[in-house]
């Protein structure tokens, strides 16, 4: 998982979701997922999927599935992974078409999709129903860090990229932004 896959399972873990189940197809990622609290750990070159998702769930497969990668072709793959009244979360990327049955992927298993980009985050807080802002989520990443929640993460993101080893509060901002 990247940054954003990454960021994703902590707070997933941190709202006491379970279990989390982190898929990459970076053996690397995936050891990190698992430093960071993934509950299990499936890489698509060497582990059936479905099958796996299926012994984790006891048959049930999953309720929530967050997808932050760029790949279209995994869309597909995540809702036929997700149970009856479960919710796809598409986070960042996704560019491009995607051809796809709504009828047989979406509607007849009352899957919800919710997409969530940086570009279409409110910069204010003027909509009752939708009170998190680029501020507040800025916020709460920072309040997450400092608490050191999730710290481990951009200091293993900051030292793979070749930073020297030190860590300042621009570098974690740079990243989140």
């Amino acid at each position: 998982q990247g940054l954003i896959g990454q960021l994703a399972l902590c707070f997933d873990k941190l709202s006491g979701a379970f279990p989390v189940i982190a898929i990459d197809l970076s053996d690397s990622r995936l050891d990190v997922s698992k430093q960071m609290g993934a509950d299990h750990v499936l890489n698509p070159r060497k582990d059936n999927i479905p099958e796996a998702l299926s012994d984790i769930t006891k048959g049930r497969m999953v309720d929530r599935i967050i997808e932050a990668t760029t790949a279209t072709s995994a869309i597909q793959s995540a809702l036929e992974m997700l149970n009856k009244g479960g919710v796809l979360f598409l986070l960042g990327g996704g560019h491009g078409k995607i051809e796809l049955d709504l009828f047989k992927y979406v509607i007849s298993k009352n899957l919800s999709i919710i997409g969530g980009h940086e570009s279409g985050a409110s910069k204010s807080c003027d909509d009752f129903h939708f009170p998190w802002t680029m501020p507040r989520n800025v916020e709460l990443c920072l309040d997450l860090f400092q608490d050191k929640r999730v710290i481990e993460l951009t200091v293993h993101r900051l030292f793979s990229s070749g930073n020297s080893g030190n860590v300042e509060m621009t570098d974690i901002w740079y990243i989140l932004l």
